[in-house]
């Protein structure tokens, strides 16, 4: 075995040498390439399911957001106790659905409460026929709730840019 080695790197130039090492450099660059491509890959492939399975949990948030302010109690035909229920329940859906979100990204927690405009959110209420105004604290809490339902809706449509 010593003597095939010998003739092996018998003769052998510094030219060959140089050749050799840069053939190695090149099979390393080769494989650090390879390498770094499946890691990225399965880390964008556990992202994209992370995002996917916290979609799953915050669709039926919204469906039970819409759910709460599609009962919105009429002030004139309401007693005080069902307006207290509903605002009760707007301010529950609330803190979950923020707990929800603040255990993921406190950014996106932040987006969530984010209350602006909200004056253009309209005190005209119309569901299933039923048409009236609100006003006072129940006005405010329906506007509220609007607004972190459009927040929540644009979190599910784009989750990458908010977790």
């Amino acid at each position: 075995m010593a003597n095939t080695l010998r003739h092996m790197f018998e003769g052998i130039r510094p030219f060959d040498w140089l050749m050799l090492v840069v053939e190695v450099l090149v099979l390393v660059i080769i494989a650090y390439e390879f390498i770094a491509e499946a890691l990225r890959r399965r880390t964008d492939q556990k992202r994209r399911l992370f995002l996917n399975a916290l979609v799953l949990r915050l669709s039926p948030l919204i469906d039970e957001g819409e759910r709460i302010r599609s009962t919105a109690p009429d002030p004139l035909a309401t007693t005080q106790y069902f307006i207290t229920r509903w605002t009760d329940s707007v301010s529950s859906w609330t803190k979950k659905t923020e707990a929800l979100i603040a255990g993921h990204s406190s950014s996106a927690s932040a987006t969530f409460m984010l209350i602006s405009e909200s004056q253009c959110v309209d005190d005209a209420v119309s569901y299933h026929g039923h048409h009236f105004f609100l006003s006072g604290p129940t006005s405010e809490t329906h506007k509220a709730l609007t607004l972190h339902l459009e927040n929540l809706r644009r979190m599910v449509d784009r989750p990458e840019a908010y977790f």
